[in-house]
């Protein structure tokens, strides 16, 4: 049985989490060390106090994310990394509570990832 990780920079881990990065940085870092052995990931998109934005509400589309504006490096990076390095864990899940950022991560994971890859969105209660 393969390694779990666990994304988060404010809920620890759930039970049967092997490992848990609280940033881009870190998990990054867990993908290169650990490599293949790593089989699902749950990723969280707000991974610092700047990306914590209130959620619009009403009826009007919410406009797109501006993540240029960040300093620090969300979930959906970490997505982009898998994407240029190919890197698939056969279990992607999202679990983030930011609408936006979750849609947009499971947008591009949807688009790029391959066929053997299980791409869903969870509640981070249900991971």
């Amino acid at each position: 049985m393969g390694l779990s990780l666990w994304l988060d920079d404010r809920r620890t881990a759930p039970w049967g989490y092997d490992l848990h990065a609280r940033t881009y940085e870190e998990c990054v870092a867990l993908f290169e060390q650990h490599g293949d052995e790593i089989e699902c990931v749950s990723l969280d998109h707000d991974l610092a106090e700047e990306h914590y934005e209130p959620e619009p509400t009403g009826y009007t589309p919410a406009p797109p994310l501006d993540r240029s504006k960040y300093k620090t490096k969300t979930g959906y990076a970490v997505v982009e990394w898998m994407v240029a390095r190919g890197f698939w864990p056969r279990d992607v899940r999202v679990h983030s509570l930011s609408r936006r950022g979750a849609e947009d991560m499971l947008s591009l994971l949807k688009r790029t990832a391959p066929p053997h890859v299980s791409v869903r969105r969870v509640k981070p209660t249900e991971v």
